[in-house]
């Protein structure tokens, strides 16, 4: 296997793994939720210690939204810092996918919102930042712009069981939201 096609899997995982953090969840009964999303703990693909990406989840599910966006801001910092003009570095989607997820725990919206725009101009046929930019409008109460940005990510995710389900879930509770208003 190529160190291409191995980048690009180890990319998708992280980016699935990821992702698992930022469903949005109606509120339950359960007693063990992460902080933020209200998601059940343990439902995360785990990663080497050293990933950078997988820290922040963990800071996140940890409840250290300083930390995590600390960390994002750094990592999209150090990542900007290494790009040549007109060249992109391939992980700048992650880190800005990241800082969004990241500022929209911390309630700093504006700031989430460009982080997440940055990140789908970057790369507007991947869907983890279009569900990220989703699950950013849910929380400020924007649904109708929290559905289509489900909807688009569900078009554009890859047709798998798992990754669908998520999207799906997030497509159902806002229209349940958007029923109720």
């Amino acid at each position: 296997m190529n160190i291409n096609k191995i980048y690009k899997i180890k990319s998708s995982l992280i980016s699935v793994g990821f992702i698992l953090c930022t469903v949005v969840s109606m509120p339950s009964n359960a007693q063990n939720v992460e902080p933020w999303t209200g998601a059940a703990p343990g439902s995360n693909l785990n990663f080497s210690e050293g990933d950078i990406i997988n820290d922040i989840r963990n800071r996140l599910n940890k409840g250290e939204v300083d930390d995590a966006v600390r960390m994002s801001q750094r990592y999209v910092d150090r990542l900007e810092s290494g790009r040549r003009d007109g060249q992109t570095n391939s992980l700048i989607y992650d880190a800005y996918n990241a800082l969004c997820i990241s500022l929209t725990a911390a309630g700093n919206y504006d700031e989430a919102m460009d982080a997440c725009n940055f990140a789908i101009n970057q790369s507007p046929k991947r869907w983890q930042s279009v569900n990220s930019r989703g699950s950013l409008n849910y929380k400020t109460g924007k649904y109708a712009d929290a559905l289509n940005d489900y909807r688009n990510a569900l078009d554009l995710a890859p047709k798998g069981e798992q990754i669908t389900r998520i999207i799906e879930h997030n497509v159902k509770i806002t229209q349940a939201k958007l029923a109720a208003n």
